[in-house]
C-alpha cells in the first residue's frame, strides 16, 4: 500500500520579481483546478499573481480554473467535474479552524505519494494565511500567494522534504516577511529543474493517487 505524505509549511511583501514571457508551447506548463472559501475574488486574483511570477522565475507557466468560491453563483466549468489530466493540480483555499488535518501552526498543506514522486491536491488555510500577514503587517495576498507556490512545489518536486533557505523552507517568520529579501521567496534553481523535468513525464497511476488523496 502507497503511504501518502502531508508536506506542510508552518508560518508564514510582494516578491521582487517581474514574471518572464513564456512560450506556453515550449515551457512546462501546469493547469490549477481552484477552489476558494473564505476570501474575496480580487484576493485571490492577487495571490495568482504572485503564484504565476514565482514560477515564471523558474521556466514554468501556470493557468488557473476557477471551480467554486463563496461568491460563485454559475455552475463550475465542466473541467472541474471530469478526472485530473497530466500537469493538472488541485488547490483549495479554507478555513484552517474547520478543515485543519495537519499541525496547528502549519499555513497549509499538500498530500504527496512519495513511491511516484506525485501529488495532485494541495490546501492553504486563509485564516491562518490573513493571521500570519497581520502579525507581519504586509499583504495577504502575498502571503496567500507564497503559501500557495511553496504547497504547488511539493506537488511537482515530489517530496514533503523542505530546503534550508527560499521558499521551500519549512518556516516562515513576520521578520523575513518584513524584510522582504529576494532570496528568502523564490525556488532554487535545482528545484525548477526538478519540477520542469516532472512536468515533461505523465502521471504515474493517478486514478490510484486521486482515490488515496480523497480518504
Amino acid at each position: 500500500m502507497r503511504t501518502l505524505i502531508i508536506a506542510v509549511i508552518c508560518l508564514a511583501g510582494p516578491r521582487a520579481l517581474s514574471a518572464q514571457t513564456l512560450d506556453v508551447t515550449r515551457s512546462p506548463h501546469v493547469v490549477v483546478r481552484s477552489y476558494t472559501h473564505g476570501m474575496s475574488p480580487a484576493d485571490f486574483a492577487r495571490a495568482r499573481g504572485f503564484v504565476g511570477d514565482l514560477f515564471a522565475g523558474v521556466g514554468i507557466g501556470v493557468s488557473w480554473v476557477e471551480c467554486g468560491s463563496d461568491e460563485s453563483a454559475a455552475d463550475p466549468p465542466a473541467d472541474c467535474s471530469r478526472p485530473l489530466k497530466d500537469r493538472e493540480l488541485i488547490v483549495r483555499i479554507v478555513a484552517g479552524e474547520t478543515h485543519s488535518i495537519s499541525d496547528p501552526s502549519a499555513l497549509g498543506y499538500s498530500l504527496v505519494d512519495l513511491e511516484v514522486a506525485q501529488g495532485s491536491i494541495a490546501t492553504v488555510y486563509i485564516d491562518r494565511v490573513t493571521a500570519l500577514a497581520r502579525r507581519a503587517q504586509v499583504e495577504t495576498a502575498g502571503v496567500l500567494g507564497r503559501a500557495i507556490a511553496h504547497e504547488m512545489g511539493h506537488l511537482l518536486i515530489g517530496s514533503n522534504r523542505h530546503a534550508s533557505q527560499g521558499l521551500m523552507r519549512a518556516t516562515w517568520a513576520p521578520r523575513e516577511l518584513r524584510r522582504n529579501a529576494a532570496i528568502d521567496w523564490q525556488f532554487s534553481e535545482s528545484e525548477g529543474q526538478t519540477m520542469r523535468g516532472r512536468l515533461r513525464l505523465p502521471m504515474v497511476d493517478a486514478a490510484e493517487v486521486r482515490l488515496a488523496d480523497a480518504r
